[in-house]
């Protein structure tokens, strides 16, 4: 059986890179945030990604699975935090 990455995430992520050529996005890449915490690399409570089980026991529905949890979001903003404060010089 093929995993998320295969089947999802990588074709996810290479439209994402086209569209951000095209349009001149920048791009901050977020993979290593997940090293090592994906879905299925890493213990139930060391990982960063909603599983189907966490979903279906918390929203009782599957339209959580995949998404990033309190953790994952976490991780998220550290990699995304320092780009914003340049890009907006705010903080």
């Amino acid at each position: 059986m093929r995993d998320a990455e295969e089947i999802f995430i990588s074709p996810l992520n290479q439209l994402i890179r086209e569209q951000a050529a095209r349009y001149g996005w920048t791009i901050v890449s977020m993979d290593r945030a997940f090293e090592y915490h994906g879905y299925s690399d890493a213990p139930q409570d060391q990982t960063f990604v909603t599983t189907f089980h966490r979903s279906m026991t918390q929203q009782k529905s599957p339209d959580g699975t995949l998404h990033p949890n309190v953790r994952g979001h976490s991780a998220l903003a550290s990699i995304l935090l320092p780009y914003l404060k340049s890009a907006c010089d705010v903080w």
